[in-house]
């Protein structure tokens, strides 16, 4: 992947007015919460997310974030690459009363003293696409437990 960086967090308000584009890589080990989660910090992610008013003025933030996660099968307790490919679809929020107007057909992302975290963003994202329980879908995955029941 590139060797470009994702800022942290930008303004949201100058984010949309000039329809921002942000794209680079972040790597997971800039991530505490993930790191807790994953079975190395090892990799990285690609990020590409623009900032922009809708045709409904709605402050949007759309984009992707790709990459590999390694985790640990909960299986057969081997690490395996989990791909990643998500898609972004939020609209700003910054009172209960707008959330809840857009809550039955948007996603909402709250914007706190008009700062929009990038980051934070990102490793809620990926930790909502992760799954319950790991499993590396190999054919020959073996339940660990089953070695131990006689």
């Amino acid at each position: 992947m590139a060797a470009s960086s994702l800022p942290a967090r930008v303004r949201a308000s100058s984010a949309v007015n000039r329809n921002a584009q942000y794209s680079g890589v972040l790597a997971i080990s800039a991530l505490p919460r993930l790191v807790q989660l994953a079975e190395s910090a090892d990799g990285e992610l690609a990020v590409d997310f623009t900032a922009s008013l809708d045709t409904g003025r709605m402050r949007r933030l759309r984009g992707r974030i790709t990459g590999d996660i390694h985790l640990l099968c909960q299986r057969c307790l081997t690490p395996y690459p989990q791909a990643l490919a998500i898609a972004v679809d939020l609209v700003m929020v910054g009172s209960d009363a707008e959330e809840a107007r857009l809550l039955h057909d948007h996603e909402p992302l709250w914007i706190v003293d008009d700062s929009l975290e990038l980051h934070a963003l990102v490793e809620d994202e990926v930790m909502l696409a992760l799954p319950l329980a790991a499993h590396c879908g190999k054919a020959d995955c073996n339940d660990i437990a089953s070695t131990f029941s006689s």
